[in-house]
């Protein structure tokens, strides 16, 4: 049990470091321009099979 504690700690402290020296934000900041340009390449297929749903949805409805 000692053992896994002393593990746990030395693999948790680097994490803890990188965490607060401000790395992180960085590097969160350096992928913004990327998921930027991602996100409208994610929407338009899902707004689109939104679309579809209604669209059969609605015939659905009015065939009856």
């Amino acid at each position: 049990m000692r053992t896994s504690v002393i593990l746990l700690t030395l693999l948790v402290m680097p994490s803890v470091a990188f965490a607060h020296s401000g790395t992180v934000f960085k590097a969160v900041m350096n992928y913004l321009p990327m998921l930027a340009v991602s996100i409208p390449l994610f929407i338009k297929p899902i707004t689109k099979a939104v679309r579809n749903c209604y669209a059969r949805l609605k015939v659905k409805m009015f065939k009856r």
